[in-house]
């Protein structure tokens, strides 16, 4: 299973890394932490998930909602 940074989700949408800590405090993507540290990783599935709940189509390696739906 891969796993990804708070860096690396935040360049898949284009946000940045605050935003993404924000999320996950708010439970909208899950996290695990590494360790005794602050360091957290997303899982693939937790990814997932995530584009799952709010409708994200990924195309061409892009991530857009999808305005088809809903």
């Amino acid at each position: 299973m891969r796993f990804y940074t708070v860096s690396e989700i935040g360049d898949m949408f284009k946000v940045s890394r605050d935003t993404v800590s924000e999320w996950i405090r708010k439970g909208k993507i899950g996290a695990v932490k590494i360790g005794g540290t602050k360091t957290v990783r997303i899982s693939e599935s937790d990814l997932n998930k995530f584009l799952a709940d709010n409708r994200i189509v990924v195309q061409d390696d892009q991530a857009t909602p999808d305005k088809n739906r809903g």
